[in-house]
Formats: C-alpha cells, structure tokens, sequence
C-alpha cells in the first residue's frame, strides 16, 4: 500500500498514535457490529 503525500514525511509520533487509535476503533466498532449480527441471527435460528 503506498501513501501519496504532498508534504515531507513527518517524524511527529502523535501522527502515528492517531491513525492507529482509528485502525483500532474501526476494528472495534466492526467486532461489535459482527458480535450483535451473530447473535440476531442465532435468536432468530432458535425462535423457529
């Protein structure tokens, strides 16, 4: 994957903790969207 930036690269850790935190929520968010689908899913199997 390559990242096209129009400035230097920047040495600033604070950059890095940010997008990792957004990688991090979005796998989070993602787990629980999937956690809560599954288990509707499972309610509906066994309401049948």
């Amino acid at each position: 994957m390559v990242f096209v930036q129009n400035h230097h690269w920047s040495a600033d850790p604070m950059l890095v903790a940010m997008r990792l935190a957004g990688i991090l929520s979005g796998i989070a968010v993602l787990a629980g969207v999937m956690t809560i689908g599954a288990s509707m899913a499972r309610r509906r199997k066994t309401a049948r």
